[in-house]
């Protein structure tokens, strides 16, 4: 679909079989899309709980036994995260993280009361 202003759109439906597929894909669509990193599949899932459940040490506690590894790995792999970006270290604890400004968006849309949900991609070509 086109029109005079040079404007284009195109809908692709996104559709996902549960809530976390739907996190998932978003933040995979994120770290491609603006950050230009790739995320491993763990570090992805690690970040998918962060966000439905929060940064805590029952949240850690869930990863831990749900993904079956210890806390120094956990840690390395939220390191990794905040190097990345998408961690950053809280203001008062530097032992505790938060979620980027970004990931609290996605985590924002996602918790959203509305029905029917929209993303909208700007496409910017970067050699024009």
């Amino acid at each position: 679909m086109s029109n005079s202003a040079g404007l284009s759109a195109l809908k692709l439906e996104l559709k996902y079989p549960n809530n976390f597929r739907l996190v998932e894909a978003l933040i995979y669509f994120y770290s491609k899309s603006q950050t230009n990193e790739i995320l491993t599949k763990k570090e992805c899932s690690i970040l998918r709980e962060y966000i439905l459940k929060g940064y805590s040490d029952e949240t850690k506690d869930y990863i831990e036994s749900t993904f079956n590894i210890k806390r120094t790995n956990l840690n390395c792999h939220n390191y990794s995260l905040q190097k990345k970006g998408f961690l950053i270290p809280h203001s008062k604890n530097q032992n505790n993280k938060i979620l980027s400004p970004e990931l609290l968006k996605i985590k924002e849309f996602y918790e959203g009361s509305s029905e029917k949900k929209v993303i909208l991609v700007n496409l910017i070509d970067e050699n024009r």
